[in-house]
């Protein structure tokens, strides 16, 4: 049972960050992972990484997703769909 309640988080997380950036998932998912690892009994340290890792790698999806996709795409002055389109299959891969 708690295998799908962890693969279950790490797809809302991965969905929610795509949608919002990674900051807030961090800023908001930490908290939620300690009170709840703490109720159950579980160890942190995997929910942890896997939220760390689902923000991270979800964020990159999206042109506004992460400052550093804005400083890469105006420097080198890529188009935004582009950026999009160019890094949705390693994000499909590292999920």
């Amino acid at each position: 049972m708690k295998c799908l309640e962890f693969l279950y988080f790490y797809l809302m997380l991965t969905v929610l960050s795509i949608i919002l950036r990674n900051d807030p998932i961090i800023l908001s998912g930490t908290v939620f992972l300690i009170y709840y690892t703490q109720a159950l009994g579980l160890d942190p340290l995997p929910w942890l990484i896997a939220e760390f890792a689902a923000a991270n790698t979800a964020s990159m999806v999206l042109f506004v997703g992460n400052p550093t996709n804005v400083v890469v795409c105006e420097g080198f002055r890529i188009n935004n769909v582009a950026f999009s389109a160019y890094t949705v299959f390693p994000f499909l891969i590292c999920s």
